[in-house]
């Protein structure tokens, strides 16, 4: 519950500063519209990133590297498929061009985290976990906040910084379309 309250008020935050953070990356101003509407639902969505990120990361500490690898391997192929069909619109999708990327992202992540959720809860894989176990002590919690932030802050270092490459890059003229994927 920590996680998804650090991802909340990132996600606040980020949503409050997005044009400032597209402005200091000098964006023509018909690409900043859509990158800033791009970069809000994103950062609307950290806390599913964060579950996605949080049970990949459970699996990995229990030395379990391939299940993972699936879940977010089906989650990026998930988001290749869904991204054009959101964007450019198409049966039951609506056309909805850059909203289409961002919600698109947003979905697949979702997608991921409560897939692992599932398969971390459903002991196939050797992790007993229950709902009622993950109530830390106080000085466990104060042990998982002193590494999970900064591994937080890392992991946000490395999403942001691809931004200023993408928006400088040829991929400016196709705004962000694609980027999700690239991260």
């Amino acid at each position: 519950s920590s996680m998804l309250i650090f991802s909340a008020i990132v996600a606040a935050i980020g949503y409050l500063i997005s044009s400032s953070i597209i402005g200091l990356l000098g964006v023509e101003e018909k690409i900043a519209q859509g990158a800033i509407l791009y970069i809000r639902i994103i950062f609307l969505g950290l806390p599913l990133e964060f579950i996605a990120f949080g049970v990949e990361s459970i699996f990995r500490a229990y030395g379990d590297t391939i299940t993972p690898m699936k879940v977010i391997g089906g989650a990026v192929i998930f988001n290749i498929v869904l991204d054009p069909l959101m964007i450019f619109g198409f049966s039951i999708f609506p056309k909805m061009g850059i909203l289409g990327a961002a919600v698109a992202t947003l979905i697949s992540y979702g997608l991921a985290g409560f897939v692992g959720l599932y398969l971390l809860f459903s002991d196939k894989y050797g992790i007993k976990i229950r709902a009622k176990d993950p109530i830390p002590v106080k000085k466990e919690a104060a042990r998982i906040i002193e590494i999970g932030i900064p591994a937080s802050i890392a992991q946000a270092g490395v999403w942001i910084g691809f931004l200023p490459s993408c928006m400088s890059s040829p991929c400016s003229r196709i705004p962000l379309l694609y980027w999700p994927l690239t991260v």
